[in-house]
């Protein structure tokens, strides 16, 4: 993945990222060149009459029917005068403003895969893939694609996994008119009208009538390769403009993994870490993320317990990881970080046990109809670990969203039997709050939660000792289901946002609000907004992110795999995790995303450097017994 790229380069770092550094830079060369061949956006307008939009202004010339109504007076009562205004051009006529028009911004290309276009013409394919892409993107619209010779199969432009299909897209059959004709009938069938039409191939031989000429495309890119076999001829057919340019061919070792769609290699990058466990982690429930983003915890598939992987704050640390385990007869419900220490609830038949928390030990479990927890189930229990001083609260959001805490703090004794004792800890645990919907860390020593009350969500913060009294309304709570927390910790007085899931179905809408929690207050200087994610994606937590320039929601595409970050000004993709992603955890405090792969592996993706962080895998303990 690439890191860092240049300036003129940035209008391409979304499909750059998904190449190895050098070819990124070869990559990057052609798709600066090649770009202003291109030319302009010039999508195309729905026919037929502009529809009016107002009144614009009044006109000495016109169409009668928008004739002033009091120069229809003058003809009731003065005829003459009326007829003489006529012949000299003095009637007064209403001028509607027509109607602005969009253009549409749907983007479709069609690549020839034939024969003639095998081999170094399949580079300029490759780049012009990205090039449309990032042209439909700035339009604001989408890019759709197909192959000449397999009609009416149209594919997305939204991963590596699609590039790499046309790459593999080869066929040893010319182009011809019935393709053309069969593709027409296509683009005639589809629901929204193309902005523009590229086609994509090779050289019309000297007099030769092209064959494709019945496919009504806006743009033609004509590709061959020169006599000398170095270079590319390139020719842009845009209406009556022609513009052409020469493109040099890269070496063969940076081509053949172009050509092949080996993109990344399997090595190791600056930045990346990879670990191999000696044991296997579940993909049954999220990891868990620390506040500093820098320690994980996955749940052990083979014994009782919690694998902790570490990422070193330098390129000269070593990742590390190592089990943490608890005894076979607890079960768990919920786990969590405390700053860097790793804390769990555990649960025994009448007992509950807080594991790694100092001085909360084992505590008799309330009865079901005050703490619903069954164990064994696919997610988590939310918990946050409030810290104060020698003051700790756990708190922890149950099965029927009520919100229970169980705190302990130090008190000084007096005289007498424990004078000898400087502190003693005194515990106690107590309902929260009902019908909450979501919990999270905001500060060390703070959380916040929404809660749904007389048909409003209202936000609210809850300290070691106390919690707010007022909420912050954060709009109507029909169909919300869902929230996601993120803060700036480092900005005075803890702003950050939250996001409510108001629909789930066709589509996820999630309604974001910036706001000073501490405060109660909205962010004056930031907009709310709202985000409609495409159907079948799935969002998996919210974000700050400084380079974006704001909040905005991470989320997993349809097919599983793809990470994507999406805010109001719009969605860039972040990661290709190649296996399937069955879980997702993002840190609300650092950007910091960890994924469970199918594969039985942990990535570690960074937000704020946009760089994989980690990469373990994990293997049976037993997996070399038969060697």
């Amino acid at each position: 993945m690439v890191a860092t790229l240049p300036p003129a380069l940035q209008p391409w770092r979304a499909w750059l990222q998904w190449f190895e550094p050098d070819l990124a830079a070869q990559l990057g060369d052609w798709l600066r060149r090649l770009d202003p061949l291109l030319g302009r956006y010039r999508g195309q307008c729905a026919g037929g009459e502009p529809e009016p939009d107002g009144l614009g202004d009044l006109h000495r010339r016109g169409r009668y029917e928008r004739l002033l109504s009091s120069e229809w007076l003058l003809a009731d009562e003065l005829p003459d005068e009326f007829l003489r205004r006529a012949a000299s051009g003095e009637h007064l006529f209403l001028a509607p403003r027509p109607r602005a028009r969009q253009a549409d911004r749907l983007v479709v290309a069609l690549f020839d895969s034939g024969p003639l276009q095998l081999g170094a013409p399949r580079l300029a394919h490759l780049a012009m893939w990205i090039l449309l892409a990032r042209r439909a993107q700035a339009a604001g619209g989408v890019m759709r694609w197909g192959v000449l010779q397999r009609p009416g199969v149209w594919r997305e432009a939204e991963s590596p996994e699609d590039l790499r299909a046309l790459m593999a897209s080869r066929d040893f059959d010319l182009a011809g008119p019935s393709d053309a004709e069969a593709w027409t009938a296509a683009l005639a069938d589809m629901e929204v009208r193309p902005g523009e039409c590229w086609c994509v191939g090779p050289t019309p031989r000297r007099g030769e009538a092209p064959v494709l000429d019945a496919l009504q495309a806006t743009h033609r890119l004509h590709i061959s390769r020169d006599l000398s076999g170095t270079l590319l001829d390139m020719v842009c057919v845009d209406g009556h403009s022609r513009r052409t340019m020469q493109l040099t061919l890269p070496p063969a070792v940076q081509s053949v993994p172009l050509l092949q769609g080996a993109f990344l290699r399997p090595v190791s990058h600056p930045g990346q870490a990879h670990l191999t466990v000696d044991g296997r982690i579940s993909l049954k429930r999220p990891p868990i993320i620390s506040p500093d983003g820098r320690q994980m915890a996955v749940m052990s598939l083979d014994e009782p317990g919690m694998w902790l992987f570490s990422i070193p704050r330098n390129a000269k640390g070593k990742p590390r990881s190592r089990l943490s385990p608890w005894t076979s007869q607890w079960q768990p419900l919920s786990a969590c970080f405390g700053g860097k220490q790793l804390a769990g609830l555990l649960a025994h038949g009448e007992q509950l046990r807080f594991w790694q928390v100092f001085a909360m030990g084992v505590v008799r479990r309330p009865p079901q109809e005050e703490f619903s927890a069954a164990p064994g189930t696919a997610a988590w229990l939310p918990m946050i670990w409030l810290r104060d001083g020698n003051s700790k609260r756990m708190c922890v959001l149950d099965q029927a969203n009520r919100l229970r805490a169980w705190s302990v703090w130090m008190e000084r004794p007096g005289q007498g039997e424990h004078a000898r004792f400087p502190e003693v800890p005194t515990a106690a645990q107590e309902l929260i709050s009902t019908h909450v919907l979501g919990c999270a860390l905001w500060t060390e020593a703070h959380g916040v939660y929404v809660v749904q009350s007389q048909g409003q969500l209202w936000l609210h913060w809850v300290g070691v000792k106390d919690k707010s009294a007022t909420g912050l309304s954060l709009g109507p709570a029909e169909g919300c289901d869902r929230v996601f927390f993120a803060n700036r910790p480092k900005v005075h007085g803890g702003e950050g946002a939250c996001a409510v899931r108001c629909s789930g179905s066709p589509q996820e809408i999630w309604r974001v609000r910036v706001v000073a929690a501490l405060n109660l207050k909205f962010d004056p200087g930031c907009e709310s907004f709202e985000l409609a994610l495409p159907e079948g994606w799935r969002a998996v937590g919210l974000a700050y992110s400084a380079q974006r320039g704001g909040f905005g929601m991470v989320a997993l595409a349809a097919n599983g795999r793809c990470l994507h970050w999406l805010s109001s000004s719009g969605s860039i993709m972040l990661h290709d995790a190649v296996a399937t992603v069955t879980s997702a955890t993002v840190c609300p405090h650092t950007g910091t995303v960890a994924l469970l792969t199918s594969d039985f592996g942990l990535q570690v993706y960074s937000l704020p450097d946009e760089v994989i962080q980690l990469r373990a895998r994990s293997q049976p303990k037993d997996a070399h017994a038969g060697e």
